[in-house]
């Protein structure tokens, strides 16, 4: 059973309320682009020049609950505009803000959604017409009984971030997080993140149950079929592609902590290890813990120390190129070996990786 919590305070990075949802429980989604002529994830072009970073306070909660949103953008003065995907059935409006000078908005909310699973994204732009699409987020409604308030230890607002340009350019955090957890980086953005538990309920990585050719949409194409993959398969918190491309390495991408697959199974027991050439079990199991056999290619653009290949489909968008993959079943070059590239119009899988926490009740 989720933990009510109905004090969850903003935390020291920036905060949006996306989902806004009236009293009786009722959704008021109206069908297509957002305010302002924002368009919704599946229909926006894709700045590269932008980043929109969005993760949730929590990603399975009880009805009733507060829930705040992080938003990083390097947007100053920007528009945005929030979208649920419920089921499938296509992009719906919500609600839309105004971005300060920094790029950012905070804001906090109780849910009174019915009890569900929602797919979720933001997409920022400016008043020239660029747009940039956010990860797409899982949250998880649920129906519980009463339970008592959490020790006002744990709901402590935190100072969690980038304190200055010195801190910023040497690429760590500054400042505390509530007990049990700690200050990292994800992206570019510094955010308070829980311990992985050395017995998950559900692991953390996981090869993708479909195969694709290399023209996966782009990086936001790829980290949405993660999205997707994770959201139907019931797993909770954001779930990202571990895919290089152009000036991106996917080690960057990588939560310090232990790795299991969906059964449990460690990987590794850090991003340290994880990378460092030689992995404790395969990742051969989807998002369903379904092991994978027969062709074992698996799109990466990387080296098995996660550094971009620079061979990448042109940057997973095109089949008359060349990409990079790994082997599912290796211990040693899942990620790559630097020699091994396929032509863009075979079909191989992907890796998916959860990088923020939401883990689904005991």
């Amino acid at each position: 059973m989720a933990k009510k919590n109905n004090n969850l305070l903003i935390i020291g990075v920036v905060l949006l309320a996306f989902i806004i949802f009236t009293s009786d429980g009722t959704l008021p989604f109206s069908i297509g682009g957002g305010a302002g002529g924002i368009p919704a994830p599946g229909q926006a072009p894709n700045n590269p020049g932008f980043t929109n970073i969005l993760s949730l306070s929590d990603y399975d909660i009880c009805r009733g609950d507060s829930l705040t949103v992080t938003v990083q953008t390097n947007i100053p003065n920007g528009e945005c505009a929030a979208f649920v995907n419920p089921h499938n059935s296509g992009w719906q409006y919500l609600s839309s803000i105004n971005l300060n000078a920094n790029g950012q908005y905070s804001a906090s909310q109780t849910i009174n959604a019915p009890a569900d699973n929602y797919l979720a994204g933001v997409v920022c732009g400016d008043d020239s017409g660029n747009y940039k699409v956010s990860n797409l987020v899982n949250l998880v409604v649920r129906e519980c009984e009463d339970s008592p308030v959490p020790d006002g230890s744990q709901d402590i607002p935190v100072a969690c971030g980038w304190h200055n340009a010195t801190i910023y350019s040497l690429g760590t955090c500054g400042g505390t997080c509530p007990v049990g957890q700690t200050c990292q980086v994800s992206g570019s953005v510094c955010m308070c993140f829980s311990p992985q538990p050395e017995q998950p309920v559900a692991g953390n990585i996981f090869v993708s149950s479909i195969q694709w050719n290399g023209a996966l949409g782009g990086a936001y194409g790829v980290d949405a079929k993660c999205s997707n993959m994770a959201f139907y398969a019931g797993l909770s918190g954001v779930w990202v592609s571990i895919i290089s491309n152009n000036g991106t390495d996917i080690r960057d991408r990588f939560m310090d902590q232990a790795y299991y697959r969906m059964d449990g199974v460690k990987v590794a027991n850090s991003k340290a290890d994880l990378l460092d050439g030689s992995i404790l079990a395969a990742i051969n199991l989807d998002e369903n813990g379904i092991l994978r056999t027969g062709d074992n290619s698996v799109w990466t653009g990387s080296y098995s120390n996660g550094y971009s290949s620079g061979v990448n489909c042109q940057n997973w968008n095109w089949v008359d190129s060349m990409g990079s993959i790994g082997n599912m079943a290796s211990l040693s070059t899942w990620l790559g070996d630097g020699d091994a590239d396929q032509h863009c119009y075979d079909y191989n899988r992907i890796y998916c990786v959860k990088i923020a926490d939401g883990y689904l009740p005991t």
